[in-house]
């Protein structure tokens, strides 16, 4: 009659805190070049370092690497739909670029056949086109960052010239920053490792924190380039129609309330509970632990990119998990939870809906399935609720909610349900 109930609530307690879809990024990295003369070592490393990054932001991240003409097209036309109306949209290139006579920007595909001028615009990606997806979009953040400054043979065409800084305007009511591996009539260098002297800054101020601007960051990031490279590369920007204070997700920087807020970063909390023996042995479940534990697991491993650590319980032998301990844990929360936090709710155990419709989660303590002894030990999905909503937060409650995970190796001993959510051929980890 009774069954394993897993249940997952997410209380989510700052409005600033999105979903991926509202910060999107399109990478690119191209080294492979199909004439043989103009291969780079590193694009695609760098991409990937920087990707890994922007996940950790929560962003959700499309990559592309060796493009083509075609795939660089349709990634940016892709790129172009997924950035309508986003909090923020990432674009960086990492490759071969140049300049036609006409002082336009572009970005080269692997395949490009660059013959003479003329056929710059026909084989290669003008940097304006993303410019122009981003305005038709309307995000209220475009970060683009380009690292096309390349010693490359394909300049040697009549009339082209390397890649150089352009003051691209936005006719969109978001803002638009975008930053240069380096300033015109310079290289910018591959570096002596496995990533770029760019990338590498990049990958070291690029953060979520609200007291850090963009321009603050770009400013680290071409500190660290210079002195990496003895000033023989000066990484440059451009903005338009945003401040020099705003950071990654809109923010000004200097608002008062923003000051007020500074060096906090949310905090991600846990209870998470797992139940298999009760003081009724008939109810014994064989997974619930395990279960409980990977969860545990990998809330922790969430922690170091948006969040920083808070309080992340594991509740899983008989006394913790009466129905007393679990209130007791969940007021110890309640007590430490700010504004500007996560709260996480995950048990594994059995339950029962009564024909009233009432939902009963049961604890350790639960030693007879009668419906007076559940009622008296057991808790209530609604009471649950209405605890988890009093934290002081703006309160988001889901019962069927995705998380997004990623196990690898699956942990052994778990039971099929979960151990099918989370194997590694699947991103999520959904209940």
């Amino acid at each position: 009659m009774f069954k394993q109930f897993i249940t997952l609530t997410v209380l989510c307690v700052i409005s600033s805190i999105s979903f991926a879809s509202d910060r999107v990024a399109l990478l690119i990295g191209n080294e492979d070049y199909r004439n043989g003369e103009n291969d780079l070592k590193n694009p695609v490393s760098d991409t990937k370092l920087l990707a890994n990054k922007l996940k950790n932001l929560g962003f959700e991240v499309n990559v592309v690497t060796d493009g083509n003409r075609v795939t660089m097209h349709q990634a940016i036309d892709d790129f172009g739909r997924q950035s309508q109306n986003a909090e923020s949209a990432v674009f960086y290139y990492s490759g071969h670029g140049m300049q036609n006579k006409y002082n336009q920007n572009f970005l080269i595909p692997v395949d490009a056949k660059i013959t003479d001028d003329n056929s710059i615009s026909y084989n290669a990606i003008n940097v304006k086109k993303v410019i122009d997806k981003l305005d038709e979009a309307n995000p209220k953040v475009s970060l683009v960052m380009l690292d096309a400054c390349r010693n490359n043979k394909f300049i040697s065409t009549k009339g082209s010239k390397n890649f150089e800084v352009i003051p691209y305007k936005t006719g969109s009511d978001g803002g638009l920053f975008v930053s240069y591996a380096t300033k015109s009539g310079e290289v910018a260098l591959e570096g002596t490792g496995k990533y770029s002297p760019y990338a590498l800054a990049i990958n070291q101020h690029l953060k979520f924190a609200n007291n850090k601007s963009l321009g603050e960051i770009f400013d680290n990031v071409r500190k660290q380039v210079k002195k990496t490279t003895h000033n023989d590369q000066t990484p440059t920007t451009e903005i338009d129609n945003i401040g020099h204070f705003t950071n990654l997700f809109g923010i000004d920087v200097n608002n008062e309330k923003i000051k007020q807020q500074k060096n906090t970063t949310p905090k991600l909390h846990a209870l998470v509970i797992g139940i298999n023996d009760y003081d009724n042995p008939t109810l014994k479940l064989p997974y619930a632990k395990n279960d409980a534990k990977a969860i545990f697991d990998v809330l922790n491993k969430q922690v170091g990119g948006i969040y920083e650590k808070g309080n992340i319980t594991l509740l899983n032998n008989n006394t913790s998990t009466t129905k007393s301990s679990i209130f007791f844990e969940m007021l110890k929360m309640q007590s430490t939870v700010r504004d500007d936090d996560v709260f996480v709710f995950y048990i594994a155990s059995h339950g029962y809906n009564y024909p009233n419709g009432d939902y009963y989660i049961f604890t350790s303590d639960v030693d007879s399935t009668s419906e007076k002894a559940v009622r008296k030990t057991g808790i209530n999905a609604e009471e649950l609720q209405r605890l988890i909503a009093s934290f002081k937060s703006i309160p988001c409650i889901k019962q069927d909610a995705i998380i997004a995970v990623n196990i690898s190796p699956v942990p052994k001993n778990l039971s099929p349900t979960l151990s099918a959510l989370i194997n590694p051929k699947s991103s999520f980890f959904s209940v």
